[in-house]
C-alpha cells in the first residue's frame, strides 16, 4: 500500500520535526510505501491556482491554503491511506476534492486527533491574534465530517473531540513509536501521582480550567 503521512511543523520550534518519522521503518517491514510531507505550501507554487484571502489575510488564510497546496501535492501521488494531524485541518483540501469528485476516490483518511484549534483557543490567551484560528476550526469541522477513521492519541482526551460533533467511524488509541533518533513520538507515562499541587493564576493560557481538565481524566482513569 502507498501510505502518506502528513504533519504540520511547530513553527515556534525551528527544530521540530514530522511526529510521524518513526513509522516508515516499521511499514517498510510489512511491505508499504510510506511517504512523509510536512504540510507547508511546496516551494514550486507556480502552478497552484490562486486563492483569493482578501486584503491583509494571507497569513490568517494560511490553514486553508497548505491544505490546498497538499492536495495538489498528492494528487499524482493518489496514497491508499492518507494519516494527517486534525488540527489545522490540513486533510480538508484531500477530503473535499473527494467529495466533490475531483480525485482521492480510492484514497482512505485517517485523522491523528490532537486537541482541535478551537479548545486550544478557549484554553491560550496567546492564541487569540487574527483569524487563523477560526479558520483552522472550519477546516477542522470538515475534515471530522468527511474523515474515515480517527486515531486517538494515546494521552489525548476523547472528550476535546466532542465541540466538532459526533462521529460512527472507527476509532483507535495509538502511541507513535520512537524515532530514528531514539526520541519517542510521545512522552512516557507519567509515574504514579502521590500528590496534586494547584498553584497558578485563573488565566485561560494556564490556570484553573486546566487543573480543572487534569481532575476529571484523572477522574475517569480511576485515580
Amino acid at each position: 500500500m502507498r501510505i502518506a503521512l502528513i504533519d504540520l511543523p511547530d513553527r515556534a520550534d525551528k527544530n521540530s520535526r514530522n511526529r510521524f518519522a518513526g513509522i516508515p521503518p516499521l511499514l517498510a517491514i510489512h511491505g508499504h510505501q510510506t511517504f512523509l510531507f510536512n504540510g507547508t505550501t511546496p516551494r514550486n507554487t507556480a502552478d497552484l491556482p490562486p486563492i483569493l484571502t482578501g486584503l491583509n489575510r494571507g497569513a490568517s488564510a494560511a490553514p486553508m491554503i497548505e491544505a490546498n497546496a497538499i492536495a495538489h501535492q498528492l494528487i499524482d501521488l493518489q496514497p491508499d491511506i492518507v494519516i494527517a494531524p486534525l488540527r489545522g485541518g490540513i486533510a480538508q483540501g484531500i477530503l473535499m476534492a473527494r467529495a466533490c469528485g475531483e480525485g482521492f476516490a480510492r484514497t482512505r483518511v485517517a485523522l491523528w486527533c490532537d486537541t482541535p484549534s478551537g479548545v486550544r483557543f478557549l484554553r491560550d490567551d496567546g492564541l487569540s491574534e487574527g483569524l487563523a484560528p477560526l479558520i483552522a476550526d472550519a477546516l477542522e469541522r470538515q475534515t471530522f465530517a468527511f474523515a474515515d477513521a480517527l486515531i486517538i492519541p494515546a494521552d489525548a482526551d476523547f472528550d476535546s473531540l466532542a465541540t466538532l460533533g459526533h462521529r460512527t467511524v472507527p476509532s483507535f488509541r495509538a502511541t507513535l513509536p520512537a524515532r530514528q533518533d531514539g526520541s519517542a513520538g510521545l512522552s512516557a507515562p507519567a509515574p504514579d501521582i502521590a500528590e496534586i499541587v494547584f498553584a497558578g493564576s485563573m488565566t485561560r493560557r494556564g490556570g484553573l480550567p486546566e487543573f480543572i481538565e487534569a481532575m476529571v481524566r484523572l477522574s475517569k482513569s480511576g485515580l
